[in-house]
């Protein structure tokens, strides 16, 4: 295993395009290795509330098309506004995808994601510059400025990660981790450093994705100890197993409430 060092994590270069096309498509093979484990647990519940098992796969197919289709995802948009008028455009969208795939079976899920997955990462490599520069408004409340490039690059990366820690702990599968795993975690520190108001701390991750990061400009403060599953699960509003390694209550506090989009 590579040793840790101590990254200032909102200084750490952005990620380029061939980086980011290639974890993603390292995070589909990962996923969809689970997904072909999943046997009989479809309906299992999920860490996502209101979710089965069978629905994360529904949203994850959904996904992988309105990727590889502007018709597509433009219709979902369009569909969820009309048959979910009490959700966040983004719920709305992913409560879409769901509906779109009520009649397919979980086996058939699979299917749609192994043919789905590739098409989509296809059309994110041929997009020319001129779309991946426009900024979006990501349908939550309080948008943050994103464009459609980092969208691509480093939250559908994210979001498919998180959905595979989701599959495995409903199926009772370990995690099975690669390089690609650290990439994706790195990203998501990256851009909880861009906005941390905390005090400055050593974050140190453990397990096979970990790292250790600084946040924060100034010198370190304190040194909290976390696994680095069940940190980004903290990130993204999900429960958490394991609390805090740390003295410094104010650190704790802060990287308790602290959130990253997924």
């Amino acid at each position: 295993m590579t040793p840790m060092t101590t990254y200032p994590a909102a200084r750490r270069q952005k990620p380029d395009r061939d980086q980011a096309a290639n974890a993603a498509e390292a995070e589909g093979d990962a996923i969809l290795a689970v997904l072909r484990r999943i046997g009989d647990h479809w309906q299992q519940p999920t860490d996502c509330v209101g979710w089965s098992v069978r629905d994360i796969t529904a949203h994850l197919v959904g996904q992988a098309e309105d990727l590889a289709s502007l018709f597509t995802v433009t219709r979902r948009i369009r569909h969820g506004r009309r048959h979910f008028p009490d959700r966040i455009e983004l719920d709305a969208l992913t409560a879409q995808q769901i509906a779109d795939h009520t009649e397919d079976s979980g086996p058939q899920l699979v299917t749609a994601f192994a043919t789905a997955w590739p098409r989509a990462l296809r059309s994110v490599r041929r997009m020319p510059a001129v779309i991946r520069n426009r900024t979006i408004r990501p349908g939550i409340p309080d948008p943050p400025r994103w464009t459609i490039g980092y969208l691509q690059d480093i939250i559908y990366s994210r979001d498919l990660w998180m959905h595979r820690v989701d599959l495995c702990r409903a199926t009772d599968q370990p995690m099975v981790f690669d390089d690609h795993d650290r990439w994706i975690v790195n990203e998501v520190i990256r851009d909880l450093a861009a906005s941390w108001t905390g005090p400055a701390v050593t974050l140190e991750l453990t397990g096979p994705a970990g790292d250790k990061f600084q946040l924060g400009d100034s010198a370190p403060t304190g040194h909290v100890r976390a696994d680095a599953v069940d940190f980004l699960r903290g990130l993204s509003g999900r429960p958490v197993d394991h609390a805090l390694a740390a003295r410094n209550a104010p650190a704790v506090r802060a990287l308790q409430t602290a959130r990253v989009t997924f």
